[in-house]
């Protein structure tokens, strides 16, 4: 290795090296090689050197590092002092929901004498329109539970399953039947029996009130009758059920009343010309359901009150 000519004389027999003296061995020209002495003392120097340029790398990447952490910091403060804001305005908006919801209870419970006449006043109106609607349905009945085919003759499976109950009918006593709700999916309905959905109900207009009558009683005592033999393609007989036709208003109220009957354990819901009754047991009081006020009303009852 050469040596540094900053570092050593070779001019002179000795040079100075740091505090000490380094002699140098020639044989009348300087000789290429420097002892292992002053190699030793050149790296330590080149060392030195290394160590201090790295420490300056180094502190400077030190000072950046923490001028983005500092600049961090700020972004972080920031950001919490936003959260704690939001904070805020959540809370006082729940507190605003909570004073809101407490007025809303007061002024519910400190309803003036007006007010409650003619929300009164509104529901007995509802309940009259309702009771007309049901009315104008007089002459109808539903039969559920008839499988359901295409091109199907709706007159003719009413007739055939008046004929299965024992109520002979002429085309003439039906004014018109159609299924009711929205057509089944043509692949669904033409799919295996098990998997086709629930067939549509058949809605039924009578020429005479008593004719329905008379079909209605004769379904209440023939219950469990099924569609065998009433002239339907080939398929699992299934029973059916011949029942009064009843408005939305009065269906929605009906299922509600079933279930809360069956919670309940209430034995007897039925429905007769459109009005919903309901009965704890056989020797407890009946009762009209017409309104869903009823329903918290009527099942809160003790079981034991007999029949008035």
């Amino acid at each position: 290795m050469s040596c540094d000519a900053s570092l050593l004389d070779l001019g002179n027999d000795s040079f100075a090296f740091g505090n000490r003296e380094v002699v140098q061995r020639h044989d009348g020209d300087v000789e290429n090689n420097i002892p292992y002495s002053a190699f030793a003392a050149l790296l330590e120097l080149k060392f030195a050197e290394f160590r201090k340029e790295l420490n300056s790398n180094f502190n400077i990447k030190i000072d950046s590092l923490r001028s983005d952490v500092n600049s961090l910091t700020v972004e972080i403060k920031g950001l919490q002092q936003n959260i704690n804001c939001v904070n805020e305005k959540v809370k006082a908006l729940e507190l605003e929901n909570v004073d809101l919801k407490s007025k809303l209870a007061k002024c519910e419970s400190n309803q003036s004498p007006g007010i409650r006449a003619l929300q009164d006043s509104v529901t007995r109106l509802e309940t009259e329109l309702n009771d007309r609607d049901q009315a104008a349905l007089s002459n109808d009945l539903e039969i559920s539970g008839i499988p359901e085919f295409k091109e199907e003759s709706a007159v003719h499976i009413v007739l055939a399953t008046a004929k299965k109950i024992g109520v002979p009918l002429e085309e003439c006593d039906v004014v018109s039947v159609e299924r009711a709700g929205p057509v089944r999916d043509a692949a669904q309905a033409a799919g295996p029996e098990s998997a086709r959905p629930r067939p549509r109900p058949l809605v039924v207009r009578l020429a005479r009130r008593a004719v329905r009558d008379a079909l209605l009683k004769a379904a209440r005592v023939r219950r469990g009758a099924n569609t065998e033999g009433i002239g339907l393609p080939d398929h699992t007989a299934s029973k059916f059920n011949v029942h009064d036709r009843l408005t939305r208003k009065n269906r929605i109220l009906f299922g509600k009343a079933r279930e809360r009957g069956r919670s309940e354990q209430w034995r007897f819901i039925w429905s007769i010309d459109g009005r919903i009754y309901v009965r704890k047991s056989e020797s407890s009081r009946v009762y009209r359901i017409r309104t869903e006020s009823d329903l918290d009303r009527v099942f809160s009852i003790p079981s034991n009150n007999p029949i008035v």
